[in-house]
């Protein structure tokens, strides 16, 4: 007959109460960037106030619909997740309002662009959370506690070692496959790599794979100036005017000017675009006159060149027009020659229209008519630019920073995800022995106790004052032999197997009995 023996030390009770534990600490607080079920928001800013803080910590919860009135967070574009109270539903698009603001938010996400509805609100406990995402700060939490493990491991294997020297003339119980002091090598390495990894997968998967950047499109605007009219050489050193040099009223009262304007842009470019060219004639005090010198005109490919004429005997008249009827008599006023042109299209793709006003400056006095240039100003007075962007974002790869170091977030997941399967795999591996069911109790204390046990042939003469004491379990034996720093006897009777502590106060025993092939254990 098959025997069935049911036995459940204390620790294997332990070991399964802290995996329910676990369990159902994941089912609840796991986030949903890792399978979980919730998310976390840490709160930046006021719009929720007085409900939340910045500094707040609000976790998440999935639900299957949302109603006007719950508060829950959702990914707004370009800003990242926003967590404001439901104000209305329209058609499938939900209308969201922080408790603090007059107005409504401009984005209005779908049912599947929803996060989370607010489940718990912790005060004050992001800031907590803020500091320990950063990499540094959890860097030097890992050393600390890997340093206590190390410590901790150095500390017994001195302490076994030590105990293996008293006893060095004997002879160690074979323990099969793995040796324990290699088994709880391997237990801490396989425990430091799974406390790295679940550390990388906090930092990996609280973060997204990618971020919005900026990806403005730079362009330009260049408007090159130039101005000839006849010369007279006996007041000129050429029979031609040449930019720069004054126009004397006496000797000529026309000037032809030239531009040519040119849109640059890295990107390709597509435009529909017209120009007009005005003079403005004004005075300190705000007065103008516009007289229009080339009338809108249509060109192509982001450039053109083209030359008007400018009449200054003409515009002299307007303004001793303007001085006799109102008696303002002034010395100088200012003429410019502004160039009006529009632009509308796209560059690289995006949407664009602009109108930009080029302008050239000139004075104009009784005598002459010059070119104005600015006081400390460098600009070429010819050369006119322009630079602007056409505002856009891209989404790029996120990164995490460790010690200077800038790692893509997605591969660091994956070796997170990569050290908990190892991790996991190995202590399981070499945590079978010890936790796992076995159906023989004989090799389930060499697999725990290995490493405390030595095999006689025979227990030492005991002493008339050592009385001799059967304790419960191999467990009490093993914590009186670590108390006392002394090693367990182990001796060998067909299939019993009898375990001894000998101290002055006694013989501490416990007797096992291996299990025959034919025996099925449920432990």
């Amino acid at each position: 007959m098959r025997k069935w023996r049911l036995r459940y030390p204390y620790h294997q009770w332990l070991t399964l109460s802290l995996v329910i534990l676990l369990a159902i600490l994941w089912s609840t607080f796991g986030p949903m960037g890792l399978g979980g079920q919730a998310a976390y928001v840490i709160i930046n800013g006021n719009s929720m106030e007085p409900l939340y803080h910045t500094g707040d910590l609000v976790i998440l919860r999935r639900t299957d619909q949302a109603e006007v009135g719950e508060v829950f967070a959702y990914h707004y574009p370009d800003l990242g997740p926003v967590i404001h109270r439901i104000v209305e539903i329209k058609d499938e698009h939900y209308v969201f309002q922080g408790d603090n603001n007059d107005w409504l938010d401009g984005y209005q996400p779908t049912y599947e662009e929803l996060i989370g509805k607010a489940w718990l609100h912790i005060p004050e406990a992001g800031k907590t959370v803020a500091w320990l995402r950063e990499p540094l700060n959890i860097a030097l939490i890992a050393i600390l506690i890997g340093g206590f493990l190390m410590v901790g491991l150095m500390s017994d294997s001195s302490k076994a070692l030590d105990r293996k020297k008293m006893r060095i003339n004997l002879p160690r119980f074979p323990l099969g496959d793995t040796d324990p002091s290699t088994r709880e090598s391997g237990l801490l390495i396989f425990s430091l790599l799974l406390f790295v990894s679940i550390i990388l997968s906090l930092l990996a998967f609280t973060r997204p794979t990618s971020r919005t950047a900026s990806d403005d499109i730079a362009f330009s605007h260049s408007m090159t100036y130039s101005y000839s009219a006849p010369a007279d050489t006996q007041v000129y050193d050429q029979p031609v005017i040449q930019p720069g040099e004054p126009v004397f009223l006496e000797l000529n009262c026309k000037l032809d000017v030239s531009m040519a304007y040119a849109l640059a842009s890295v990107a390709p470019f597509n435009v529909s675009a017209s120009y007009r060219t005005l003079a403005l004639v004004s005075e300190p005090n705000g007065w103008k006159r516009t007289l229009e010198l080339q009338p809108v005109t249509p060109f192509t490919d982001g450039r053109f060149g083209a030359q008007t004429s400018v009449d200054i005997c003409e515009i002299q008249r307007i303004i001793e027009r303007m001085t006799d009827l109102t008696g303002l008599s002034r010395s100088v006023y200012e003429v410019t020659i502004l160039t009006e042109i529009q632009l509308e299209g796209e560059i690289g793709g995006r949407a664009y229209e602009e109108t930009v006003y080029p302008a050239i400056h000139f004075g104009l006095d009784p005598v002459q008519f010059y070119l104005r240039r600015e006081a400390n100003e460098d600009a070429d007075p010819l050369n006119w630019q322009q630079n602007g962007q056409v505002r856009g974002t891209r989404r790029v790869a996120n990164t995490l920073s460790f010690f200077g170091l800038e790692l893509p977030v997605l591969p660091v997941r994956i070796i997170s995800i990569a050290g908990l399967i190892v991790s996991i795999a190995g202590l399981a591996i070499l945590s079978l022995p010890i936790l796992s069911p076995s159906k023989d109790e004989v090799a389930l204390i060499h697999a725990r106790y290995g490493s405390l046990i030595i095999h006689a042939q025979s227990l030492p003469a005991q002493k008339k004052s050592q009385p001799g004491i059967a304790v419960q379990s191999m467990d009490e034996l093993a914590r009186l032999a670590q108390q006392s720093g002394v090693l367990i006897l182990e001796t060998v009777r067909g299939n019993e197997h009898h375990f001894a502590v000998i101290l002055e106060t006694g013989v501490y025993t416990y007797t096992a009995q291996a299990v025959a092939e034919n025996d099925i254990s449920i432990e």
